[in-house]
């Protein structure tokens, strides 16, 4: 189910507890909105999978050393086109994505998920480099965005993973 498997078309949402077969970990594959120093984006092409444009952004795919760059005010939105954020045991405790950024010290930012792209769910601030999350602590069992909000301080987004 990963961007670079050649997905076929959008794939649903697992059920509770996901297939045990899926193909993690899986990378943000498309960006939806980015905002920085007052300045906002959006992409609003058609959504496909794999996806045909909205894929330029630094923070999209495996960690490369290269991120996009958010100061206080700054926000981020990706999407799991050709793959979803799934809840790996169904209960609190597990580790279901990571965040693979620079946190510069004294630096905050949120971390939010999404089924719909509409509705935002926090799940923890960000702190710390390599942060991990669980989507469970919202009631999720699966999402397909993700939003990183920056509160205070400078935070560079490198990747965002779904374990």
């Amino acid at each position: 189910m990963l961007a670079s498997a050649g997905c076929v078309g959008f794939p649903e949402l697992p059920p509770p507890g996901g297939p045990p077969e899926d193909m993690h970990p899986a990378y943000a594959d498309r960006w939806l909105a980015h905002e920085n120093d007052g300045v906002a984006e959006s992409c609003t092409d058609v959504v496909v999978c794999p996806p045909a444009a909205c894929n330029e952004l630094a923070a999209l795919g495996a960690p490369d050393d290269v991120g996009v760059e958010l100061f206080s005010g700054g926000r981020v939105e990706v999407g799991f086109v050709c793959s979803f954020v799934l809840d790996r045991s169904g209960e609190e405790g597990s580790t279901d994505l990571r965040v693979w950024a620079v946190v510069d010290e004294g630096s905050r930012g949120v971390v939010s998920v999404s089924e719909d792209g509409a509705a935002y769910w926090v799940v923890g601030d960000l702190t710390t480099p390599q942060q991990e999350f669980d989507i469970a602590r919202v009631g999720l069992s699966a999402a397909r965005f993700v939003a990183i909000d920056v509160y205070e301080g400078r935070i560079e987004v490198d990747a965002i993973e779904a374990m």
